[in-house]
């Protein structure tokens, strides 16, 4: 049921950026390379699935899915492995295996994540520069 809500939600975020028409994304102008941006093209703005991410988070809080505290700890941790340049597929490797007991919770990035996880190479500066922002920002939200 939990899973179905997030997944509603979701649909309902991305439904509003479709009819909003196309607003301006990091990608748009960005001059380093960046895996992120060539996996979401022209389909869907990173900014978008970011505010998805905020949104499940909140309502998984919300719902007892997870606690806050829960929550700010698997983000800290997220940060500490970004300090160092890791590859694609670590990344995405972590991220799956904190969140495991949470099925559902980043289905609204399962297009980045499916491809993450096959991509040896080290993360570009301007993606690691993006994740570690998105998080700092889910962590500012959670009051930490």
């Amino acid at each position: 049921m939990k899973k179905l809500i997030l997944l509603i939600i979701a649909a309902f975020v991305l439904t509003g950026c479709a009819t909003l028409g196309k607003l301006p994304s990091v990608c748009d102008n960005l001059q380093e390379p960046s895996y992120l941006c060539k996996i979401s093209g022209d389909s869907i703005r990173l900014e978008d699935v970011s505010n998805m991410l905020l949104i499940v988070n909140a309502v998984s809080i919300g719902e007892g899915l997870y606690t806050k505290e829960q929550a700010i700890s698997i983000l800290e941790h997220l940060k500490q492995v970004l300090d160092n340049p890791v590859s694609y597929a670590f990344f995405a490797s972590d991220v799956l295996g904190k969140v495991e007991k949470y099925p559902g919770l980043l289905e609204v990035a399962k297009i980045y994540f499916d491809q993450l996880a096959t991509n040896t190479q080290v993360m570009f500066a301007a993606d690691r520069r993006f994740i570690l922002y998105q998080l700092e920002k889910q962590l500012d939200i959670l009051g930490e």
